[in-house]
C-alpha cells in the first residue's frame, strides 16, 4: 500500500483506531491534533484576536451574581446580628 503523503498516512492510521474503540474525549482531540483533520491550532493572545460579545456577556452576568450573593450575604448577617442583641 502507498500513501500519498505523511498526512494521509496519519489520516489513515488515526481513523480506524477512533472507529474501533470507545475513546474519551481527550484521545480523540489528541487524535484531531496529530493528524492535523481540523487544523493547526495557536493560542494568540487576547491583544490580538480581542475579546468577544460572549465573553462579556457571562463576564458581566458572573459579576452581578457575585454582587447579589454577597448582598444577600450581607443582609443575612445584619439581620442576625440585630436579632442577638434584641
Amino acid at each position: 500500500m502507498t500513501l500519498s503523503d505523511r498526512d494521509h498516512a496519519k489520516l489513515w492510521i488515526a481513523t480506524p483506531q477512533l472507529g474501533r474503540r470507545n475513546p474519551t474525549d481527550a484521545q480523540r482531540v489528541f487524535a484531531y491534533w496529530w493528524t492535523g483533520i481540523a487544523g493547526d491550532f495557536t493560542a494568540r493572545p487576547i491583544t490580538e484576536t480581542g475579546v468577544d460579545r460572549h465573553f462579556l456577556i457571562a463576564g458581566c452576568a458572573f459579576a452581578t451574581s457575585l454582587v447579589v450573593v454577597l448582598l444577600a450575604i450581607w443582609k443575612l448577617r445584619e439581620s442576625v446580628s440585630t436579632e442577638r442583641t434584641r
